[in-house]
C-alpha cells in the first residue's frame, strides 16, 4: 500500500493519470476535512505489479507535485 498527498487543485489530474495506467493499481481517496487544501490517496496494487507501480509513480511525479506519505521505500529499486 502507498499513500500519496496531492493538492486538491491537482487531484482530478492525478485521478486521470492513475486511471490511464489501467491494471497497474487501484486507488481510493481517504477521508479528510473539507477545508484541507490537499487530498490523501491510497494506492492499492498487487505485489507482482511493483515494477510497473514504480514506473507509474515516477511518471506521475513528473506531472503532478505530490508527497509520498507511506510506501516511499517501495520506490527503491
Amino acid at each position: 500500500m502507498m499513500i500519496l498527498r496531492v493538492r486538491k487543485s491537482d487531484s482530478a489530474h492525478l485521478y486521470r493519470l492513475l486511471e490511464s495506467y489501467e491494471g497497474v493499481a487501484g486507488y481510493s481517496t481517504l477521508p479528510g476535512e473539507k477545508n484541507f487544501p490537499w487530498r490523501d490517496v491510497q494506492i492499492h496494487y498487487a505485489p507482482d505489479q511493483l515494477p510497473e507501480l514504480r514506473a507509474m509513480i515516477r511518471n506521475i511525479r513528473a506531472e503532478v507535485p505530490l508527497e509520498i506519505l507511506e510506501g516511499v521505500d517501495l520506490l527503491d529499486a
